[in-house]
């Protein structure tokens, strides 16, 4: 790399290295010293208010700027030979020995506080940020209201199977009242001679020949079919087909609420929403646990800082008494 492209890299990145510490180290007096002070006097109200504007932001930018550090460190470390030396230059670049040893000191001691932030502090802030109890109690609500759908469509699955039977059932009713009038039609048509037959008159023309005469009329058959029969048929063949598309309508609303139902129950099963919901409510009860353990230290450490306040000022007046004594 050209030189005077290294000087200004050292340069920017010197700068870089120096402010985004001095907001790390800011940020850590900041937290100590005010943030937590004012957390602790806060009342419920104003502890609320401190959670949900200031100590997301605090928290956010501790932890980028702790990034910046870590990753402007680095590389100021690359640039400036300390560290992959022969990458970067001809040669081995000398350090001397106590600069050496500060210098990763300082390095070392940096990287512990980056892991502590990001392994143990940060963690511990979303845990205490979070509104967890509010968000199990969510999640448990959305799983039970899902196995509530998934017994339903359960139940609507059998209901769907016998109104499947009892559509099978209107539809053969319907088949048979169907071939029951063509039946009697067939019969009805191969029985017209006796009928006409039964309305000759000796003297009088038949419609059909015209003749005068009838020598030898027809009879009308034993399973004779007049239009009572057919009008019998007729409406029996109208009532099983308007039950069969009853039948056939009450399936189809049966199978679109059971989709409906199973989309509401995320696609799962009644055994899979009962797991889901059974592990939901662990979660909700670990919550609400951990939320009670929160409060009750919340609140030790109020009291805690009532008795060391009760205590300065104890001090403070013994130290008053002192001087007016002495």
């Amino acid at each position: 790399m050209e030189a005077y492209l290294l000087d200004w890299a050292n340069l920017l990145l010197r700068w870089l290295h120096v402010a985004t510490s001095i907001v790390w180290l800011g940020l850590i007096w900041f937290v100590n010293f005010i943030q937590l002070a004012a957390v602790r006097d806060a009342d419920e109200t104003e502890r609320a208010a401190l959670h949900r504007l200031i100590v997301p932001q605090v928290a956010k930018t501790f932890r980028y700027s702790s990034h910046l550090v870590m990753a402007s460190g680095v590389l100021l470390l690359i640039t400036s030979g300390y560290l992959l030396d022969r990458l970067m230059f001809t040669s081995a670049v000398y350090i001397p020995p106590l600069r050496n040893w500060l210098l990763w000191g300082g390095t070392f001691a940096g990287t512990a506080m980056w892991a502590l932030v990001h392994f143990r502090i940060s963690p511990a802030l979303k845990i205490v940020l979070s509104d967890a109890p509010a968000e199990a109690k969510a999640a448990a609500d959305e799983a039970a209201r899902r196995l509530q759908a998934a017994q339903r469509a359960e139940q609507l699955s059998a209901d769907l199977q016998l109104a499947a039977q009892d559509d099978q059932a209107a539809v053969k009713r319907a088949s048979a009242a169907s071939d029951e009038l063509s039946a009697l039609l067939r019969r009805q048509l191969s029985g017209y001679a006796g009928d006409l037959a039964q309305g000759l008159v000796a003297g009088e023309l038949c419609p059909v020949c015209g003749s005068l005469d009838h020598p030898k009329l027809a009879e009308l058959a034993a399973d004779h079919v007049d239009q009572s029969d057919i009008d019998r048929a007729q409406a029996a063949v109208e009532l099983t087909y308007a039950q069969a598309k009853k039948a056939a309508a009450r399936s189809q609303q049966l199978e679109e609420r059971r989709q409906s139902e199973f989309l509401a129950a995320g696609q799962q099963s009644v055994p899979e929403a009962e797991a889901v919901a059974s592990q939901a409510r662990q979660v909700m009860a670990e919550a609400a646990a951990a939320g009670d353990e929160l409060r009750r230290s919340r609140n030790r450490l109020t009291k805690l800082q009532e008795q060391t306040d009760a205590i300065t000022a104890s001090l403070d007046q013994a130290q008053e008494l002192a001087l007016i004594h002495i």
